[in-house]
C-alpha cells in the first residue's frame, strides 16, 4: 500500500463585477512517487488507482453534500438526499 499526501496542490480563485468566477477551489494530493491520489473540485472528489506500472486502472467520483445536523454538519448518503 502507498504511503498518501506527500505534498499537495491548491487552486482557489474568486472574481466579481463581470470578471466573473466568483469562486473556484480545486485541490489535489499526490503519493511520495507523484501520482495524483485525489482531485478535489469543490463537493466532488475524483480518487484515482494505479497498477505497479503507474498506469490509471480506475477512478471514482464521490459527491459529497452536507446538511446541517442538529450540532454540525452531517454527510448525506450520495442519491438518497438521507444523512448518513
Amino acid at each position: 500500500m502507498k504511503h498518501v499526501a506527500m505534498f499537495r496542490f491548491s487552486i482557489s480563485m474568486s472574481f466579481q463585477k463581470d470578471f466573473s468566477i466568483i469562486q473556484l477551489n480545486i485541490s489535489f494530493k499526490y503519493y511520495a512517487d507523484g501520482l495524483r491520489f485525489i482531485k478535489t473540485n469543490g463537493h466532488t472528489q475524483t480518487k484515482v488507482n494505479y497498477n505497479l506500472n503507474g498506469e490509471v486502472i480506475s477512478q471514482r467520483e464521490d459527491r459529497q453534500r452536507c446538511v446541517r445536523g442538529t450540532s454540525k454538519f452531517r454527510p448525506m448518503e450520495p442519491g438518497t438526499g438521507e444523512e448518513g
